[in-house]
């Protein structure tokens, strides 16, 4: 499933209604070659021949210009994602107006359980672990592993999935943080792990369409 931006008039209207009301927003951005979330707000927009996206600077985060930023707030029931480059960060951080800009309903954040057989796996640094996929949403997904390992949260890792049956099923390169690690009765683990930097490419965006189908797909049967 490929995402279809809003048009012209749509993206307009959300811009707007996110830089009048300031609305708070979360950008994606690149650390030590890692994807990592920062929470700040809309501020203003410049009047310039080309408009630029003025937004409030994350504490103690250093931005440079050309830098690929990934965008996403919410209006309503809907998340609104663009990615965009950073034109200035001196003072106030200013993006450049984004070419195109998504909407996804919100529906699609909350955990579905699959009905067939999933794995997934993600490597943290040199280590790999495999297992069952218990839920997964485009916020993230929980994994049950075989093995225990003392695994740091808010740590890098690059993950994916697949049917156990359906070798085309495969979705991979997300790349996510743990979020949380406990133990099961079998001497395994499940670990829940955030997505993060999918708005802020065209694969990412591509990656979000695929995810989409998925979770849609198992919420119709849950």
């Amino acid at each position: 499933m490929r995402l279809t931006p809003l048009n012209p008039g749509k993206q307009m209207e959300a811009l707007t209604k996110a830089i009048d009301d300031q609305l708070p927003c979360t950008i994606s951005k690149q650390v030590d070659n890692h994807w990592q979330v920062f929470k700040t707000q809309f501020s203003s927009v410049s009047n310039e021949f080309t408009p630029h996206i003025h937004i409030d600077t994350p504490s103690n985060v250093g931005f440079v210009p050309n830098e690929h930023v990934g965008i996403g707030f919410r209006i309503g029931h809907k998340k609104i994602l663009f990615h965009t480059v950073v034109r200035d960060a001196s003072d106030q951080l200013v993006i450049t107006w984004p070419k195109e800009t998504y909407a996804i309903q919100r529906k699609f954040y909350q955990r579905s359980i699959p009905h067939v057989g999933m794995r997934a796996h993600f490597r943290y640094g040199d280590m790999f672990f495999s297992g069952e996929l218990l839920n997964i949403s485009l916020g993230g997904m929980l994994i049950s592993t075989d093995e225990e390992y003392p695994l740091q949260l808010e740590r890098p890792v690059s993950c994916g999935m697949s049917s156990k049956t359906k070798s085309s099923s495969y979705i991979g390169q997300l790349s996510g943080i743990i979020k949380s690690v406990s133990s099961t009765s079998n001497n395994g683990m499940q670990v829940s792990i955030q997505f993060v930097g999918l708005d802020a490419s065209n694969e990412g965006i591509d990656l979000i369409g695929q995810l989409i189908r998925r979770v849609r797909d198992f919420q119709r049967h849950s």
